[in-house]
């Protein structure tokens, strides 16, 4: 279940609070002050979240900055991170000169040995997603920590449901409330179901369109 992840992304204005994004799930099947029915809501608005991850969306491209550290190998990593696809270098004006090679975990715990000595990392690997880690190959020197202050991760997050609203587009939110409405009409409204599912599906089409639509980032 999707809930409560942490990352740099912030939600774009425009989107509902959470409490009422739930409430508008709620009245579609005629539940719309009944409490007891929040956490069916909540289920149902997961659910059109995890839809949501089955895709890597433009949209969801962002980056964290991590803080080199003096001989250290690991650093954590954001709690939405989906898929890592570029470490770059950031010099001493926080500008970004060069990357670092990305390996998968397998290939990297086979291929590097935690070297004894500190010097320049060129390779990194995400051993383990939500709660996780990156990992470098080195652990940085003196020299490199002097030159390059911080990394920057780009990757692809995962949308999630926060406290206060879903981090995605409010565009992109509009689908979860059909789609949520669809799965709770299922159970509540049968005489529903239908057209919140054709809405859901117009909505998806139409975000995917716009999705592929974008310039590839990659």
């Amino acid at each position: 279940m999707a809930t409560g992840l942490t990352g740099s992304y912030s939600p774009v204005p425009g989107n509902r609070p959470m409490e009422r994004l739930k409430r508008d799930v709620l009245a579609y099947v005629g539940l719309p002050d009944d409490p007891g029915a929040l956490t069916e809501a909540e289920t149902a608005i997961d659910s059109a979240v995890n839809q949501l991850n089955t895709r890597p969306w433009r949209w969801a491209v962002t980056y964290d900055d991590l803080v080199t550290v003096l001989n250290q190998f690991d650093y954590d990593v954001p709690r939405d991170l989906a898929e890592p696809f570029n470490l770059e270098r950031l010099n001493q004006d926080l500008n970004p000169n060069g990357r670092l090679s990305y390996k998968d975990p397998k290939t990297f715990v086979y291929e590097h040995d935690r070297a004894v000595q500190p010097g320049t990392p060129t390779v990194y690997t995400i051993l383990e997603r939500g709660d996780g880690r990156l990992t470098l190959d080195k652990a940085p020197d003196q020299a490199f920590v002097t030159d390059y202050p911080q990394l920057r991760l780009w990757y692809l997050r995962n949308a999630y449901r926060g406290e206060r609203s879903l981090n995605v587009p409010p565009y992109v939110e509009h689908f979860v409330l059909w789609y949520a409405r669809w799965e709770l009409a299922m159970t509540n409204a049968r005489d529903r179901v239908e057209s919140a599912e054709r809405a859901w599906g117009r909505i998806w089409q139409e975000i995917v369109r716009k999705d592929n639509a974008e310039v590839d980032f990659v």
